[in-house]
């Protein structure tokens, strides 16, 4: 018998204990991982919003009618400071139940 024939059942034994320890380090990290990329997608949810607002606000720019209607420029900045106000609003209530449900995570997965 080789040193390898010899050698395998303890290794065959050593892997899938080794195995059995790093699962619940990945499960750990697959949470943690589902959790970013839930923040990572609010963060751009927020952006195109922002984005949105900007753009409404260049077109006011670009339309001679509103350029020279004060009231007209008002509103148009007044309806893009409420979109992003209520953007910001949406995002602070969700990103507060990011912890609690990375914490839920966390307990599934040790459980």
């Amino acid at each position: 018998m080789s040193v390898v024939e010899v050698s395998m059942p303890v290794y065959d034994w050593w892997y899938r204990h080794w195995l059995d320890a790093t699962h619940p380090a990945i499960r750990l990290q697959q949470a943690w991982s589902t959790s970013l990329i839930e923040a990572v997608q609010l963060e751009a949810e927020f952006l195109s919003v922002c984005f949105k607002a900007g753009s409404g606000i260049v077109r006011s720019f670009s339309d001679p009618r509103v350029l020279h209607n004060p009231a007209a420029l008002s509103q148009c900045y007044q309806d893009a400071a409420k979109e992003v106000a209520d953007a910001h609003s949406e995002r602070l209530d969700r990103a507060s139940q990011l912890p609690e449900e990375f914490r839920q995570r966390l307990w599934e997965e040790i459980c």
